[in-house]
């Protein structure tokens, strides 16, 4: 039940974006009509699990009310560059002060750092699969559960 309560009450933050790199080779722009979240690998496996992008847990406090999720809205000063993946969803989709977690499908790239292309790579299709796999094998887990009662 926490994981479910973590997708209710997330609270999402999207705040203005800027992050310098515009002349890096390897850097991810931004678009307006986008909204980022730099993250990492833990966050990603979480997504997988879950098919949310949803707060972190904290504890005791999981449960709470004001699990924040922070996004910054693209525009032309807004580039990452530091080689962790970058979560995009449609601003449209992810407003300041919205309550609930983004779903995958929402989602419109998770992009991760390719170091033999030395570039971002968007692996939201790859992601999606891997949670496609999961939710199967939670479902046969369920069903053989069911089956040996």
């Amino acid at each position: 039940m926490e994981e479910d309560n973590r997708i209710k009450v997330a609270r999402n933050s999207v705040g203005p974006g800027f992050g310098p790199g515009k002349d890096n080779p390897i850097a991810l722009h931004t678009s307006e009509s986008s909204v980022y979240r730099v993250t990492g690998v833990n966050q990603i496996q979480d997504i997988i699990e879950c098919g949310y992008v949803r707060p972190k847990g904290h504890g005791a406090r999981r449960d709470r009310v004001g699990d924040i999720i922070y996004w910054a809205s693209g525009n032309d000063k807004l580039h990452y560059i530091s080689k962790k993946p970058v979560i995009e969803a449609p601003a449209d989709k992810v407003l300041d002060g919205q309550i609930g977690a983004i779903p995958i499908e929402d989602l419109t790239a998770i992009w991760m750092f390719d170091e033999v292309e030395n570039k971002y790579v968007n692996r939201l299709r790859d992601i999606r699969l891997l949670h496609q796999e999961r939710k199967e094998q939670l479902k046969e887990k369920i069903i053989y559960n069911e089956k040996i009662k």
